[in-house]
């Protein structure tokens, strides 16, 4: 047995490391979003003809709900005159046998026919606050020049598709877009007190048609977005007719959390084993009965390294659930057996094997409560079936295969770990009869 734990305890980082990760899987949220782009040059009346065609193309499907169109937003936010958002809000769950993920392709195929824009379509992220956009990008970085970078760039896209793995793929940056060159009186600035970022800082906000801020109305919050009307932006020579003063400005910072999953995992045992030292009244117990952890996580990965599911934060959650979970099985094996041994007088393997014996009815009846338990989970079905599915895997095949091995590895250990309350019982009596 001792052979079989350690097989255990090298194939966990194995499977680990082998196990196909994600933040989140993918849920049916009934919505599939489209980003459209057109020449450098369109206008909004150019997009007008396309939003009908992709109108048609939602309509074409019969799980189409609802269908929403805004022309000159860009994705991730912003104003563009060539780009547009739309989206296809499906039906009901229990009216529709398409998921969304399958629905996806088809509804892509459709839009490659687009010869005057460039469309892609795309989910919404399934955790609330992810990122918005493609769900794969990548972001080349040099120190050499734009053109080279752009050179760079079009080799790059051009050997994906040829993978044939991509459906889409783009670049943000583009030497086709129209832009205006604006010198600055350097020397008049200076004199009225206007920098050069206080300049960027008012022109930026005017021009570009992000927005700058929130407010709330009636319970609904709406977009700032600071704009100076089309019939003062039309020419190039109006920005001659512009005013600026010195403002100051603040900024936000958005800082990406990394994945702190083995931090929290390392930090739950220690924490566990901290609370069973306390209990048991010693350090070796504890190491006995965390014994079973591996076991479970390693029955876990196992499903997880085959594919039933990927390693995302509903995966993460349920493997720490583990921990306490089945460290319950080691608890009632080993805190039984330290009584025989003190009672009975009996070695540690006889104590081991009588409380294994006695204590396996217990074991059973709380392993099958707990699996049963998350069946249900496993079971669901609809909006968030997955991430239910996800976390219900990672429990009930952990806790019934580290139970499982739990039943033959535990008493193996505490043979040699545990120490001996026999010897110790019996000290005083030897004492006493002298």
């Amino acid at each position: 047995m001792l052979v079989i734990a350690a097989g255990v305890f090298v194939a966990i980082p194995l499977m680990f490391l082998g196990t196909p990760s994600e933040l989140a899987p993918t849920e049916d949220q009934g919505l599939i979003l489209v980003s459209a782009t057109g020449p450098a040059t369109a206008t909004l009346h150019y997009l007008d003809k396309y939003s009908t065609e992709i109108r048609r193309i939602f309509d074409s499907f019969p799980q189409t709900k609802q269908v929403f169109q805004i022309n000159g937003l860009a994705l991730g936010g912003g104003g563009g005159n060539n780009a547009m958002i739309a989206g296809m809000k499906l039906h009901d769950w229990s009216k529709r046998k398409v998921s969304q993920m399958q629905l996806l392709p088809r509804v892509q195929a459709k839009l490659n026919d687009l010869t005057g824009v460039q469309a892609a379509g795309f989910e919404k992220p399934s955790l609330p606050g992810s990122p918005t956009g493609f769900p794969v990008q990548f972001v080349l970085t040099s120190s050499g020049r734009y053109r080279n970078i752009d050179h760079v760039a079009d080799a790059f896209i051009a050997q994906a598709m040829q993978s044939g793995k991509f459906a889409f793929l783009t670049k943000d940056l583009r030497y086709d877009n129209p832009q205006v060159l604006v010198t600055i009186d350097r020397a008049l600035a200076g004199e009225l007190g206007i920098t050069m970022a206080a300049l960027g800082t008012n022109l930026a906000p005017l021009l570009s048609g992000n927005y700058v801020n929130r407010f709330n109305l009636n319970g609904r919050s709406y977009k700032v977005i600071p704009q100076v009307p089309d019939r003062f932006r039309a020419e190039p020579a109006q920005l001659r007719d512009y005013y600026v003063r010195d403002a100051a400005g603040q900024s936000r910072q958005y800082v990406e959390q990394g994945n702190t999953f083995l931090v929290t995992f390392a930090l739950s045992i220690l924490l566990v084993y901290l609370l069973l030292a306390a209990q048991f009244e010693s350090f070796r117990d504890p190491l006995i009965v965390m014994v079973t952890v591996p076991m479970a996580i390693s029955g876990a990965l196992a499903f997880l390294y085959l594919g039933a599911a990927t390693l995302n934060i509903y995966t993460e959650v349920g493997l720490v659930t583990l921990i306490g979970l089945i460290t319950k099985q080691g608890i009632l094996i080993v805190q039984f057996a330290n009584v025989i041994q003190e009672t009975e007088g009996l070695d540690r393997t006889a104590a081991v094997i009588k409380a294994s014996s006695i204590r396996l009815r217990p074991i059973l009846m709380t392993t099958g409560a707990m699996v049963f338990g998350a069946v249900p989970l496993i079971l669901a079905v609809g909006p968030g079936s997955v991430s239910r599915f996800d976390m219900g895997l990672v429990i009930a095949s952990g806790l019934a295969i580290g139970a499982l091995f739990s039943w033959y590895v535990v008493p193996a250990i505490y043979t040699y770990l545990a120490a001996d309350k026999s010897a110790a019982r019996g000290a005083p009596a030897v004492q006493a009869a002298h």
